[in-house]
């Protein structure tokens, strides 16, 4: 039952606090998805289209017209994977390391941030090919339902046609700029890649006929100020984050102000260093933090924190 799910949420969301770990399980499971990089950008627009959705409803619509965080992985999504991420919440009761990473339970620390988790794989030609929302809510997504707590779209054509407005939240138009502001920013995308935006929106009931089963109450991070704060901590960590994963190599944050504008906050990568058993990683700050700091990293270091 959609109550069940969402007690668990708050469970999970309870043993996983809103702090800096939360960007260590998506980091994680783009290692695991073989991703070579990953782009976390907080894009404060609010001023996306609302006349050409796959949904005219006013829930739907508040998705579009809401700040969000936006994670780039630079790895298309395979069908196994669709399998994995759309299981999520839906596992035993007890949270095992085999469940944490690649799509598992740690995926969920989303919730954090969202009640209405979504996002877009694409091709090596920037095709979209399915869009995915989940709504263990059953409040945005259209059809969603006690059994069906979300949707998937395998997108064609027709789609980017007649829905265009749908997808320009999920950085349409927006690559070329975070490259500009980082050259070493989503340079290999020749595997395809995956967009997803966490609309910072969490409903809470208006009166106590709702029991805490009905909403996300343990969800601490709904904010743009939240998730910069968190962003900010991000920058002291990614470094040492690098040191511990198998195929990433390069981590980014960015912001995109209510203006358009693009704001390159670090950018943290693998470079290979003189000596046959290292690697560095040379992380560089824009704005007040233009300086760069190397690390060593051990080529056979284990894969996980």
């Amino acid at each position: 039952q959609v109550e069940d799910l969402v007690v668990r949420l708050n469970g999970i969301l309870k043993k996983y606090p809103a702090n800096s770990s939360i960007f260590k399980e998506f980091i994680q499971n783009a290692d695991d998805a073989k991703a070579t990089e990953i782009v976390f950008v907080l894009d404060h627009r609010t001023n996306h289209g609302c006349k050409s959705l796959l949904c005219d409803s006013r829930n739907w619509k508040e998705l579009q017209e809401t700040p969000a965080l936006c994670i780039i992985n630079n790895h298309g999504f395979l069908e196994e994977d669709f399998t994995g991420i759309c299981q999520l919440g839906m596992g035993g009761k007890e949270d095992t390391q085999k469940s944490i990473g690649r799509f598992g339970i740690g995926f969920n620390v989303a919730y954090h941030m969202t009640d209405c988790p979504t996002f877009v794989s694409y091709d090596s030609s920037n095709n979209p090919t399915n869009f995915c929302v989940f709504d263990p809510l059953c409040r945005y997504c259209p059809r969603a339902e006690k059994q069906r707590r979300g949707r998937r779209w395998k997108i064609e054509r027709a789609h980017t046609e007649n829905f265009p407005e749908q997808f320009v939240p999920f950085l349409e138009g927006k690559f070329d700029e975070l490259r500009k502001n980082s050259p070493n920013c989503l340079r290999d995308l020749s595997n395809g890649y995956v967009v997803f935006r966490l609309p910072l929106v969490h409903w809470k009931p208006t009166n106590e006929t709702h029991s805490n089963k009905h909403y996300l109450k343990e969800a601490d991070a709904g904010s743009s100020t939240k998730v910069k704060h968190l962003l900010e901590s991000l920058t002291d960590d990614a470094q040492n984050m690098l040191l511990f994963v198998n195929n990433l190599q390069c981590i980014s944050a960015f912001e995109i102000t209510e203006d358009e504008d693009v704001v390159h906050h670090f950018t943290t990568a693998l470079t290979e260093s003189s000596h046959p058993d290292m690697q560095t990683s040379d992380i560089t700050y824009e704005a007040s933090f233009q300086h760069t700091v190397t690390y060593a990293k051990p080529r056979n270091s284990p894969s996980r924190w």
